[in-house]
């Protein structure tokens, strides 16, 4: 029980530290530049990169093998290529006439 509440405890944390740092894009009063969108993009895709290397896949080269390991990056890599590839990418444009969604589109998006 301690450890359910510990993690709960940390899951909070995490996300008040998110909420904490995405408060000052609501007091922006000009619109973002596309350079400083992009690198801030970037700043964060290397971020979670970082995070996704030495929270996951180094652990799991030392629980198990590297092997294992490259399988389930590679399993994972196909599994977003294929949701990818079917879900249609025009729903995240604003503005545009878009689709209403299937069930099956829905469903592999709620899972990206």
């Amino acid at each position: 029980m301690e450890n359910i509440i510990n993690g709960t405890l940390a899951s909070l944390i995490a996300g008040m530290a998110t909420l904490l740092g995405s408060i000052p894009v609501f007091f922006l009063k000009t619109k973002l530049s596309h350079k400083s969108y992009s690198a801030m993009l970037g700043i964060s895709g290397g971020i979670m990169l970082a995070a996704t290397f030495f929270s996951l896949i180094i652990p799991s080269i030392e629980m198990s093998d590297v092997y294992i390991t490259s399988i389930g990056i590679l399993t994972g890599a196909l599994f977003i290529d294929i949701i990818a590839k079917l879900v249609p990418m025009s729903i995240f444009l604003k503005g545009r006439k878009v689709r209403i969604l299937t069930c099956k589109e829905y469903f592999f998006l709620c899972l990206l």
